[in-house]
């Protein structure tokens, strides 16, 4: 039998996804067991021994494991727009392709908040020619952006998973004119690299199958647990994009499930929602994802009748609810 090529995956993050990471890790493992892969991570404010821990995890599952840096310059002139949720490390995917020895000719980029539900090596194996990158184009997402020159529809591409065609990349020098446009035009970046790849790659890539990033828009909403793994069988990549992020809770993302199955198989199986401010509001929001969640376990939200259970369900549900409630760290404003 002919060994398969090793699958080299890069992914960036920062001291506040470390759990989603050994997720999304986790969930590599878990299906592509018979892979090879090899992590590149740019991973800033970790321990040395968080360092050594997540270096463990990687090679007792067969894979190798190198770690980069970045100096400050690299950063420079980059920003966080206050209406969206993100820290800088969305802007390091942008210099794995510089950051590789020259022997790597391919790196699949993920985000962290990501799980991967297939083998990956279909994906890998795309034959990409002398395009940069090859990518998913978000099919709800229609809306023209003249401020990136994209004046066509259906061309404008989701970031959070690239098959990065090393060589051309650099040679193309993307990461170099993705930067510059960060720089000449702020006025333009929504969502930072993305709209800046966008702006410099426009259609000058391999479009992906839906299959590769299943983003938020793409997941169907009134389906059952069971409709939903059926829905999921045959999709290999699952990203929670905008702000449906699994450990939000007052998300409801329907297929959070799958993110919390991989979460328990980790070695980081923290399960923590993240802090929101308990107005009336917000709280009242947690409560009722909560109890549409242990409803979707059981029925179908579009098929919900009148029922004899109905009055054991309630009890089920509020039972789970207060478990949820648990879990959840709450800032207050002094």
């Amino acid at each position: 039998m002919i060994p398969k090529e090793t699958i080299h995956l890069a992914i960036a993050f920062d001291e506040n996804f470390v759990v989603p990471f050994y997720t999304l890790a986790t969930s590599i493992f878990q299906n592509n067991r018979y892979n090879q892969f090899h992590f590149h991570l740019l991973a800033t404010g970790l321990s040395s021994d968080e360092q050594q821990q997540i270096q463990h995890y990687i090679r007792s599952n067969g894979s190798g494991i190198s770690f980069y840096a970045l100096s400050s310059k690299n950063l420079k002139h980059l920003f966080i727009n206050d209406e969206v949720q993100n820290s800088m490390a969305t802007y390091y995917k942008l210099f794995f392709p510089q950051l590789v020895s020259g022997n790597v000719d391919k790196l699949l980029y993920l985000d962290t908040d990501i799980v991967v539900n297939g083998d990956l090596q279909e994906l890998y194996a795309t034959e990409l020619g002398s395009f940069p990158v090859a990518v998913v184009p978000e099919r709800f997402n229609n809306v023209l952006r003249p401020e990136l020159g994209l004046n066509k529809a259906g061309i404008y591409f989701n970031a959070g998973v690239q098959l990065m065609n090393v060589p051309q990349w650099n040679n193309q020098q993307i990461t170099e004119k993705a930067l510059a446009f960060v720089r000449d035009h702020p006025e333009a970046i929504f969502w930072y690299d993305q709209d800046a790849l966008n702006a410099v790659i426009r259609d000058n890539y391999v479009p992906l199958e839906m299959k590769f990033n299943v983003n938020t828009m793409d997941v169907p909403r009134t389906l059952s647990k069971a409709e939903y793994k059926a829905f999921v069988q045959d999709k290999v990549i699952i990203h929670y994009t905008t702000e449906s992020k699994p450990w939000n809770a007052l998300t409801r993302h329907r297929l959070r499930f799958l993110y919390f199955n991989y979460l328990q198989l980790s070695p980081r199986n923290e399960k923590k929602y993240l802090v929101f401010q308990p107005t009336p509001g917000t709280i009242f929001r947690f409560l009722k994802s909560s109890l549409k969640e242990t409803f979707f376990n059981v029925f179908a939200l579009s098929r919900l009748r009148k029922t004899q259970f109905f009055t054991g369900v309630l009890l089920f549900m509020l039972n789970a609810t207060v478990e949820n409630f648990g879990t959840i760290q709450f800032a207050f404003q002094a």
